[in-house]
């Protein structure tokens, strides 16, 4: 079960924290240089207008100069400092895409998959893994939570599973009747396979690890397996890494044999029994390499090797590059690479780029979405996954598929999603099950005893479970937790 906050901020806050960012981060030196007594004489009063009025028409470098000329009056550098800060910040934000301005809510430091993970999570709420509801023989399998599954305080309402225990399993017949296989330590996405279903288990309650283990469809007969996570299945195939992200696996379901795939690789993708990853990826500050792979091994490409360059940034940033987003149609493979920089890892720049499955034609793209979908008649669109539920700025939920876009949710009329100074109302753990919408909505308050500095701590209030038929449209509520 994943919870996650998305928090929008406006673009004067994105600015006022961003100028800490620009001085720790790009390192940027400011140089007064020298001007004639002419230049000095002017009042400061009038050049720093003029530097407005460049900066207002996007004119960076010459609006920098004027500031410049007035710092070099007598007790004037500190007041213009600012300013030549907020200049840099106001072009970096001009060059970010709107859509791809959501601020980074992490604590700490992370490592690469990690980062990239949250990043995930919390531009969506939504697991992009696997399903919480499959239907398997005309029954729907999921977990049914209770008020000790989560730590209920949190940065960001980024709630963790820390007490699964008392979970239950259930399987629920096409006539309604709900059944529970199996009552225990289990959570989050559910895979079936050969008759068997693979779960995740809490293995540590400090750090969190994900177990992957299996049960028969009787919930008996358990099997595990260690610390695995699933990117993606192949008919019997699953595809794994390890519990640091940096590992691939293939497993059989039927032997249960594991082999490993990549020693050094992040996930990215899989296209039948091809799987995208990023080699290497402790080494990204001034590439990155787009690879892809067989599951059995064979086949293995460097598709790509993406300069920092190719960004344009307006200023240098010593940051990790990223892909954020990979799609296959056809022969071609799109795909969307950016950096995270700074302490609130804001996203910056961003470049859509394709290139032919035998690592030929390689092209940069317009745009710059951190996640897009590739229409089969070959439209791009920004702002999900293919087949993954996203949220707009409006808060409504949609799902790309192949051909068209898909409202799936209305916000303020089948759920509301708001936040205030003293609380949240939070969408999460959408998934899409044939006819069927399933969603959670949550409830936390401001918990100042969690925050810390501009980070917003919350309390969580209630869960509450809903699932939207997609073809009349009504929503049942399948129950609620208050905390």
């Amino acid at each position: 079960m994943q919870i996650h906050h998305i928090q929008r901020k406006g673009k004067s806050r994105f600015l006022r924290v961003f100028l800490l960012v620009l001085v720790a981060v790009s390192g940027c030196k400011i140089n007064t240089g020298t001007t004639s007594t002419a230049e000095k004489d002017k009042p400061f009063q009038t050049l720093v207008e003029q530097g407005d009025a460049l900066l207002n028409n996007k004119e960076y470098e010459t609006a920098r100069e004027t500031y410049r000329k007035a710092a070099e009056i007598p007790q004037k550098y500190s007041a213009i400092y600012y300013k030549l800060l907020y200049s840099y910040a106001e072009q970096l934000s001009d060059f970010i895409p709107k859509k791809s301005k959501a601020i980074y809510e992490g604590e700490g430091a992370v490592s690469m998959p990690q980062i990239l993970n949250m990043h995930k999570y919390i531009r969506t709420g939504f697991d992009e893994y696997g399903a919480a509801h499959p239907s398997y023989n005309n029954a729907v399998y999921a977990w049914e939570y209770t008020k000790d599954s989560l730590n209920n305080k949190a940065l960001y309402a980024h709630y963790q599973n820390i007490s699964c225990k008392d979970n239950t399993l259930t399987k629920t017949d096409a006539d309604g009747r709900k059944t529970v296989i199996y009552k225990g330590n289990g959570y989050g996405n559910i895979w079936i396979i050969q008759d068997r279903l693979f779960l995740y288990r809490n293995n540590s309650k400090e750090k969190q690890e994900k177990e992957l283990f299996s049960i028969n469809m009787q919930g008996k007969d358990l099997h595990a397996y260690g610390n695995y996570e699933v990117n993606a299945v192949n008919g019997n195939q699953l595809i794994l890494s390890d519990s640091q992200g940096t590992k691939l696996y293939v497993m059989d379901t039927v032997t249960e044999n594991i082999q490993q795939l990549e020693t050094d690789a992040l996930f990215l993708y899989a296209d039948g029994d091809i799987v995208y990853f990023t080699a290497h990826p402790e080494d990204t500050r001034e590439h990155i390499m787009l690879y892809s792979i067989k599951t059995d091994g064979t086949n293995r490409h460097q598709l790509a090797d993406i300069q920092k360059e190719t960004l344009q940034l307006p200023i240098s940033i010593s940051s990790p590059l990223y892909i954020n987003c990979v799609q296959t149609i056809q022969d071609t493979v799109y795909f969307s690479y950016g950096i995270y920089a700074g302490s609130i890892a804001a996203y910056q720049g961003g470049q859509l780029a394709s290139v032919k499955t035998d690592g030929s034609d390689f092209k940069l793209l317009d745009g710059a979405p951190v996640n897009f979908t590739v229409y089969e008649n070959g439209n791009i669109m920004d702002g999900g996954k293919l087949n993954q539920p996203f949220l707009d700025a409006n808060g409504n939920v949609w799902l790309y598929t192949h051909n068209k876009k898909i409202k799936l949710l209305t916000n303020g009329k089948e759920y509301t999603r708001q936040s205030t100074d003293t609380g949240l109302i939070d969408i999460q753990n959408v998934d899409v099950q044939r006819d069927y919408v399933y969603y959670t909505v949550n409830q936390s308050i401001v918990d100042k005893s969690v925050s810390i500095g501009y980070r917003t701590g919350y309390r969580l209030q209630s869960s509450t479970y809903f699932r939207k038929n997609m073809k009349t449209g009504k929503i049942d509520q399948l129950y609620e937790i208050s905390i």
